[in-house]
């Protein structure tokens, strides 16, 4: 078994108390010693912190970049401005979803991509098979993502003014602590939030400086995954299987359980008449609903939201809806 690879804050989650697990070749912080129900309460609060050192990081430059790029993309037209950011799907030329990833414009032709930590292996297979020229700084940047309503308060506590921070759909280069970071506007987590990229040696030192505003709380994968599927985001997990873009833009859907079992990725749901209508693509519960919550993938097209679901959970049956 290939050694699990650490990200550059490893030694400052286990301080703090971090169950680490094994996820995608990485040793990752599943929680803290508050627990996911508080750190996902502290992010719709307040803010949560969170380590997202291990996802890809790739920069496409060169002349006609852009226009090259954008054929990889699925329904990936449309005006481009400098200093944008989208979350794009990947896709072949058959049309197959390959990864979501968030895609800034920098400059004319100068394009930064971050990518899930899971789909990194898989994107740059993609890359290679269309010969395209990018570089890979996943091991020369580091990613820290703060999300929650106080996530502006926190960046203007650390010398940040309000109005120099990008706004919705925006990228900017700002000065944190004397240090350049590539910051990003985003909304996966919670209504408000932030992604910073900057010099992996200064990993600790953005990390401590977030912290000693005394605002975040430093939140692993079990806040993560719930949070994302409460604001329906899909990700990595949602195309394990080849799937057309078209398809996981149209067949992708939340269902929302009564009771906190959980029905397992793979698990298979069906109508009240017993006909399969779909299968769970991840799933996590949510502290705030009370409930499990799955995405799922259904072939012939998401249900009525009032439509009733059946599902297995380490073998009870538990009921649930679309939202």
């Amino acid at each position: 078994m290939a050694e699990l690879k650490n990200t550059f804050l490893r030694e400052f989650h286990l301080e703090m108390g971090a169950k680490m697990v094994p996820r995608a070749g990485w040793n990752l912080p599943l929680n803290f010693s508050e627990g996911a129900a508080d750190e996902e309460e502290c992010c719709r609060t307040k803010a949560a912190l969170f380590d997202f050192c291990a996802d890809g990081r790739y920069r496409v430059a060169f002349p006609g970049a852009l226009q090259t790029f954008e054929k990889l993309l699925f329904q990936g037209g449309g005006e481009r401005k400098t200093g944008s950011c989208r979350r794009e799907l990947l896709a072949d030329d058959r049309g197959t979803a390959v990864a979501f990833c968030r895609v800034s414009l920098m400059a004319e032709d100068d394009i930064f991509i971050t990518v899930p930590f899971q789909s990194r292996e898989r994107v740059e297979r993609f890359f290679s098979q269309k010969s395209l020229e990018y570089n890979d700084l996943s091991e020369y940047l580091c990613c820290i993502g703060i999300s929650g309503p106080e996530s502006i308060n926190v960046l203007t506590q650390c010398g940040v003014s309000e109005d120099a921070l990008p706004g919705k759909g925006e990228t900017k280069i700002l000065e944190l602590d004397g240090l350049r970071a590539i910051v990003s506007f985003s909304q996966d987590l919670d209504d408000t939030g932030f992604e910073i990229n900057c010099n992996a040696e200064c990993a600790d030192q953005i990390w401590d400086l977030f912290l000693e505003t005394d605002l975040p709380w430093p939140a692993g994968l079990a806040a993560q995954e719930s949070l994302r599927l409460e604001r329906e985001v899909p990700g990595a997990a949602e195309l394990q299987l080849p799937r057309s873009a078209a398809d996981v833009k149209s067949k992708l859907g939340c269902v929302v359980f009564s009771g906190k079992r959980v029905p397992f990725a793979g698990v298979k749901l069906y109508d009240p008449a017993g006909n399969e209508v779909g299968v769970v693509t991840s799933s996590a519960v949510s502290a705030a609903l009370g409930a499990a919550l799955a995405f799922a993938f259904f072939p012939g097209g998401i249900p009525e939201k009032e439509r009733e679901l059946h599902a297995d959970a380490s073998g009870v049956e538990i009921k649930g809806f679309c939202r």
